[in-house]
């Protein structure tokens, strides 16, 4: 019989040591849901975060790859613009020295440079405004 008091005592102790992890293991356990609920969340917030750089960077892809056609239209018109200027410069210089020569067997007066300058001026915008400008339609 004292055997069987022993064995129960120690069953009993056993038995709250057992209680005692178990409270531990739920406290454990609600610690650990209570985290995994935190987790989904910021995974949701991170997946549309995600999302919307994600949109946010196709919208700029877009946007570059129509400012890059646009910026190589306005390398084109520049490329056009500089060549007609070009031209207006050698048909002015052209003019002038076919002019100077002209009026030293003449005797007549040769041209001021602002008069020369200007003569180029109105020779560029000339050609200039044939040019078809992008977004002039």
């Amino acid at each position: 019989l004292t055997e069987a008091k022993q064995q129960l005592i120690e069953l009993q102790t056993q038995m709250e040591q057992q209680v005692v992890e178990n409270e531990v293991l739920e406290k454990k356990v609600k610690s650990f849901e209570q985290e995994n609920r935190h987790l989904r969340t910021s995974k949701k917030i991170l997946e549309e975060e995600f999302d919307n750089t994600r949109e946010a960077v196709s919208e700029a892809q877009i946007i570059i790859t129509h400012l890059s056609s646009e910026l190589l239209d306005w390398q084109e018109k520049y490329d056009t613009c500089y060549a007609v200027m070009q031209d207006a410069q050698e048909e002015v210089k052209m003019w002038k020295e076919l002019s100077t020569e002209s009026q030293s067997r003449n005797g007549i007066r040769t041209p001021s440079s602002s008069e020369v300058e200007e003569d180029q001026q109105v020779l560029l915008y000339t050609k200039a405004s044939f040019i078809k400008w992008p977004n002039s339609e």
